[in-house]
């Protein structure tokens, strides 16, 4: 008997998906998710890792066809993902209008792994709004705390990609942190990257499980749009993550969306 193929040009098979062929595959992957009514009822809890844990949403981040919109301190994800000495973090996000303050993936406010009870600066990926309020502009930032006379700062600490127009199209912004370099952000989409940092990580402060959308307190709280997340244990090249970002825009083209 002869083979037989059933192709349905417009079949969509997201929301059946249960893993992922993740770009750089040897990289440490720990998370990855795509957001949106179109890839599920669960695609806020899967985690496209194979072998890695789940994430819990609190909440009730509401869901449009490929992104969901997730307002700090209220509604988010937690993730099981330990903050370690150097990681590389990223969203396809965007800014609802101009914000103050938006959180991507953070665990600041959480309790400082080396200092407990202090509470930890830890590692933050967020967009913030441009250089004055009201400016029709957003741009990215990335800290990572160190320890310093028994606390936890991010003086000086703080990379800032430039200002871009804000409109209503996503972009991939990638954080990347680690001891013995600045911190570092990139705007991937826009081609922009970190100006503003002014100190090298020395003693890290590690804060707890990180958070998607949400930081460990309503400081940084404003709603934000975010098509995909990703969390890598380790710094990735601006190589791997060319790779990364050029796997995305293809499962984003896809979808009629370009980063």
């Amino acid at each position: 008997m002869c083979p037989v193929s059933i192709v349905s040009k417009d079949a969509n098979f997201a929301a059946a998906s249960v893993g992922y062929d993740l770009p750089v595959a040897d990289a440490a992957w720990e998370y990855l998710g795509f957001y949106g009514s179109a890839y599920g009822a669960d695609c806020l809890t899967r985690n496209l890792v194979s072998g890695k844990p789940s994430a819990q949403v609190v909440g009730a981040p509401p869901l449009s066809t490929y992104y969901a919109t997730f307002t700090g301190a209220a509604h988010y994800l937690q993730t099981a993902v330990e903050h370690v000495d150097g990681m590389t973090v990223f969203a396809i996000a965007e800014a609802i209008g101009d914000t103050t303050g938006a959180p991507l993936i953070s665990n600041n406010g959480s309790v400082s792994q080396a200092l407990d009870p202090v509470s930890s600066n830890g590692i933050m990926l967020y967009l913030r709004t441009g250089a004055a309020a009201d400016d029709d502009s957003v741009r990215p930032a990335l800290q990572q705390a160190i320890q310093s006379g028994g606390v936890s700062t991010a003086s000086g600490l703080i990379a800032q990609a430039p200002e871009t127009p804000l409109t209503d199209t996503p972009a991939l912004f990638v954080g990347r942190a680690q001891s013995g370099a600045k911190p570092a952000i990139r705007d991937w989409t826009n081609a922009e990257s970190d100006t503003l940092a002014t100190n090298t990580v020395t003693t890290i402060d590690l804060g707890q499980e990180l958070r998607i959308g949400s930081q460990y307190n309503d400081v940084i709280a404003d709603a934000v749009r975010i098509h995909c997340a990703g969390i890598i244990s380790e710094v990735v090249s601006d190589a791997d993550m060319a790779t990364i970002y050029a796997r995305l825009s293809a499962h984003m083209t896809r979808r009629s969306i370009t980063i």
